[in-house]
């Protein structure tokens, strides 16, 4: 594992073909993980060096307080450019559970951990993911969740819906449209939690928000989007009415 000092560049060329390289501290790489241009040119190194040694980099990356959103600009674009995005987390259990947040091909199932009597990990033989997770419910979240990757394939067309009428969107205007499309599929989604699926539109780029335009509807579909890693199965289609504003 690399221990990285901070501001303190490291290569890949001080270890011999490395087959895997854990980097416990990326944020240290830069100085302001809210820097586009920074967290580009970060992730394009670890794109680089990965390709050039031909050995696998990964990342530990941490969420929010309150949310399940990478931090910063420089978490989003890692997710953006990863193969894998796994998230960790402790169930109810104790269990350290494992579970594909996005992936570039069909997603792996979800694995276990748990410690031994001298507090080493040992793998949970015969996990089906179907264990109690801090989520609440079993096998399941407690509420819906912006950032599962279930969501994937809606995420495009909810955001198509929202953007049907006008280019251009105040903030209360597009989470509005958000709650509108779930109720058009027969969920009834609150205030807060549409609010966090706008939040997660600009943290993965879908929208953004357009300094260049004049007034206060500033919000945009990012033509620039990339698209998901992976694309899982669709919600229930809509009706095919258009968002209301």
């Amino acid at each position: 594992m690399l221990r990285l000092p901070r501001n303190n560049m490291v290569t890949l060329r001080r270890i011999p073909t490395p087959d895997l390289v854990v980097v416990d501290g990326i944020r240290d790489l830069v100085f302001d993980i809210n820097n586009p241009e920074e967290a580009t040119n970060r992730t394009g190194d670890l794109m680089r060096w990965a390709e050039i040694y031909d050995c696998h980099i990964l990342n530990i990356l941490h969420q929010n307080k309150g949310n399940e959103h990478a931090r910063g600009h420089l978490g989003t674009e890692m997710i953006n450019k990863s193969e894998s995005v796994i998230k960790v987390e402790v169930g109810e259990d104790k269990f350290i559970i494992c579970s594909p947040e996005y992936t570039r091909s069909a997603p792996f199932e979800p694995f276990a951990f748990d410690r031994d009597s001298d507090g080493m990990p040992v793998i949970v033989t015969g996990f089906s993911g179907s264990i109690a997770t801090s989520g609440g419910t079993e096998g399941k979240k407690k509420t819906v969740d912006p950032t599962d990757p279930n969501f994937n394939s809606a995420h495009i067309e909810i955001v198509d819906k929202c953007f049907s009428k006008e280019e251009y969107l105040k903030y209360d205007d597009v989470v509005r449209n958000i709650k509108h499309y779930f109720q058009l599929n027969g969920v009834e989604l609150g205030i807060n939690k549409a609010k966090e699926f706008l939040t997660h539109y600009i943290q993965t780029g879908i929208i953004w928000k357009n300094p260049y335009v004049k007034g206060f509807a500033k919000y945009q579909k990012n033509p620039k989007f990339e698209g998901f890693p992976y694309f899982a199965g669709a919600l229930t289609p809509t009706t095919g009415k258009e968002a209301p504003f």
